[in-house]
């Protein structure tokens, strides 16, 4: 049995944004990290969102993802992103 901090959330999704019922969009690229929404706390980032109670479930939640992310695919991505932007004439020389 997991303690209260370290239980599963209760409430996770994959996506763009994370949309709230009032219209807010919270963007969900970029790099995980937890934020505070309303009374939850989130882990957030690399297109995915999962609601925490509260901000130790979202940390301990953060570490156990970062453990499981692989070097060479984070390094393969950063590489990826670095090609598209010089063959893409906004950022090509000028």
């Amino acid at each position: 049995m997991q303690s209260g901090d370290t239980r599963e959330s209760r409430r996770a999704g994959e996506g763009t944004f994370l949309v709230f019922r009032n219209g807010e969009c919270v963007p969900l690229d970029g790099p995980l990290r937890v934020e505070r929404l309303r009374e939850y706390y989130y882990l957030l980032g690399q297109r995915r969102w999962e609601r925490c109670d509260s901000q130790e479930a979202a940390r301990q939640r953060l570490l156990e993802r970062a453990d499981r992310l692989d070097p060479d695919r984070v390094a393969g991505e950063a590489l990826e992103l670095l090609a598209d932007e010089a063959l893409d004439p906004i950022f090509g020389p000028s």
